[in-house]
């Protein structure tokens, strides 16, 4: 086959791995926003977020959370975005507040006056609590006691060990498929310039 013809067959591949790309994104980002619409709820009603409750109530030892990150690479919530989960438990030591991951029982950050403040700002203090991609789910704690804290907290727990946990299934499966997809058009697109590479140097000869 001509260089020609590889080419329009290598430019239908991609076009099309390009399309299922496209329409997985947009099924993993209607995903995403069903999974946390109930946190958007909660900022309607409550449009300070956190801040509405004092430090005291939010970073109290033993304290859990449910950290769901749902940024991409570029700052988007699709288009190359890859869903990751954290429990984070608030702990204290001889340096005071600080936020860690149980699992690993490794630091993640201490806590500050800004840990649960949100921005689009990159920050030092714990840019876990900051990130507006980034929703955070009380698992246990004092602040369960208001209600619609107590609604996110079952949110939470669906997430984890609920009905809920199939979405999260479902998205990394899709996150699967994207990289896979993404796998191939590279792929196609390495065998293109070698193909191209290699006619050029045998026009050269001749």
């Amino acid at each position: 086959m001509s260089l020609y013809a590889d080419a329009i067959a290598a430019r239908s591949i991609i076009s099309e791995n390009g399309s299922k790309a496209y329409n997985l994104d947009r099924r993993r980002d209607r995903l995403v926003f069903e999974l946390i619409e109930p946190y958007r709820d909660f900022y309607r009603s409550h449009p300070l977020g956190y801040l509405h409750f004092t430090q005291d109530i939010l970073a109290t030892v033993g304290a859990r959370y449910l950290r769901i990150d749902t940024k991409g690479p570029n700052g988007y919530t699709a288009y190359g975005a890859r869903l990751s989960m954290q429990i984070i438990e608030i702990r204290k030591d001889e340096d005071g507040l600080y936020a860690a991951d149980p699992a690993s029982d490794t630091v993640i950050a201490r806590i500050t006056d800004e840990s649960f403040n949100i921005s689009l700002r990159p920050v030092d203090a714990w840019r876990g609590f900051r990130s507006s991609f980034e929703t955070l789910l009380p698992i246990d704690g004092p602040l369960l006691s208001h209600p619609a804290c107590a609604r996110l907290a079952a949110l939470a727990s669906s997430i984890l060990s609920g009905p809920l946990a199939d979405t999260i299934r479902e998205i990394e499966t899709i996150e699967e498929d994207l990289d896979a997809v993404a796998e191939a058009k590279a792929s196609v697109e390495a065998e293109i310039k070698v193909a191209a590479s290699a006619h050029l140097e045998t026009f050269s000869v001749s």
